[in-house]
């Protein structure tokens, strides 16, 4: 006998998908799909969770197969067919359970086929597809071509006519388009104001289905870490996050590089088991009881700068949050997406043009000081960062229903294809 996947424990639920396993991934876009489901569970609303599980012929969307594992309240309950996922929430309708929202949270890895079997059966319940990235504009979802950050604003503006990814995304994008169209109750959640304008510049279309709720709400005061720097002393700077390119690892380490270590004291923080020649390293490992780790290790080791300097622009950084709650200063580039916007709404740093601004403010030991004194003595950041659940209060009230009659065509066309091939071998 097959398993079944196990029913909510809940009577009204949310059905949400992505590529992402949010209990084993420890990246941004896993933390709010882990946020939103714990925003859910605190409301008495169940979470439905599907993560792709595929496998690849060539590209990413030429999938031999695609099925999901499926997490139902916070539970890993397996791996299962999109078929075997249909049946599930029909049944569950038959028992009572209501399917209040279908969460769109990336379509990355993910068969559009699949997805498009399962909006015949979840019909007209309304959709909230979450913007983590650039995915929705193209499948170089951080913007980046050969050179760095294209700073497009839609398919086809002058940088995409050399660059590599410009046919796969006119053939990916035309293809969610064709299923966005299919959806009849369709918004869009962007983790701030800044994704939101980059989203509507590809997709004009969408002007005003798009909510703005930041994945974080900033309570309270922090009064540590304020002390004023002075000139004696190592000041203490830090790089948040894994050594990737598009976090700006290459510009930290140039930095590090060219700077005298007399005067600075310089930190990493990530959850890897790596260590950095002439730096002092953090492990810092977010999960669901200390969601604000990097915050409390921010604190514990007062530092005194965050250089985030990425090479495309943020939709939503954790780390700029958490640095702010630190009462660290942020050193940002001006490229930063919503990093630059916060740092310069909120006073809580400095934004440069490029990494010649960096290194000779950095050799400026008396000016950064100034800097880093002034924002100490202003406002200062919050004492909690706590996720948001504005999300929740979105929720229709009541689910439409299901289109069961659907479900049960396509689990008759598959029985049938299931017997023509055992007759076969």
């Amino acid at each position: 006998m097959s398993k079944s996947i196990p029913k909510p424990h809940n009577s009204g639920y949310v059905l949400a998908l992505a590529f992402c396993d949010y209990l084993k991934d420890k990246t941004g876009t896993p933390k709010a799909i882990m946020a939103s489901q714990q925003a859910m569970a605190s409301h008495g609303i169940s979470y439905v969770y599907l993560h792709s599980v595929k496998k690849t012929l060539f590209r990413d969307d030429q999938m031999l197969f695609c099925e999901f594992g499926v997490t139902v309240d916070g539970v890993e309950a397996g791996v299962f067919s999109i078929a075997q996922v249909c049946e599930a929430l029909c049944s569950w309708q038959k028992s009572g359970f209501s399917l209040l929202e279908l969460h769109i949270h990336h379509l990355l890895y993910v068969s559009l086929e699949k997805v498009s079997e399962l909006l015949k059966v979840t019909g007209k319940t309304p959709v909230r597809a979450f913007l983590h990235d650039y995915y929705l504009c193209c499948t170089s979802y951080n913007l980046q071509n050969r050179s760095g950050f294209c700073d497009s604003s839609r398919l086809g503006d002058a940088p995409c006519e050399k660059c590599p990814h410009f046919s796969n995304s006119l053939r990916v994008e035309s293809k969610i388009q064709g299923l966005f169209d299919s959806i009849e109750n369709l918004r869009f959640v962007a983790p701030s104001t800044y994704t939101k304008n980059r989203f509507l510049s590809f997709r004009p279309q969408y002007e005003g289905l798009v909510d703005v709720i930041p994945h974080q709400k900033l309570l309270g005061e922090y009064l540590g870490n304020r002390r004023p720097l002075n000139a004696g002393e190592r000041i203490r700077v830090a790089f948040l996050g894994m050594p990737r390119k598009t976090k700006g690892w290459e510009t930290w380490l140039r930095l590090v590089s060219a700077v005298d270590e007399q005067e600075y004291e310089f930190f990493v923080f990530n959850s890897s088991n790596d260590m950095y020649p002439g730096m002092n390293k953090r492990f810092v490992e977010f999960d669901e009881k200390h969601p604000n780790a990097m915050t409390d290790s921010l604190r514990e080791c007062e530092i005194a700068i965050v250089v985030m300097w990425p090479s495309c622009p943020e939709t939503y950084s954790y780390t700029c949050m958490e640095s702010y709650s630190a009462n660290a200063y942020t050193i940002s580039s001006a490229c930063a997406g919503n990093v630059a916007d916060f740092v310069v709404e909120h006073g809580s740093g400095l934004v440069l043009n490029n990494e010649e601004e960096l290194i000779g403010l950095f050799r400026d030991k008396s000016r950064l000081i100034r800097e880093v004194n002034r924002f100490r003595s202003g406002k200062p950041g919050p004492l909690d960062l706590v996720d948001s659940d504005e999300i929740v209060d979105l929720l229709p009230c009541s689910s439409v229903g299901l289109n069961t009659g659907v479900h049960m065509h396509t689990r008759l066309i598959e029985r049938v294809l299931l017997e023509v091939l055992n007759a076969r071998s």
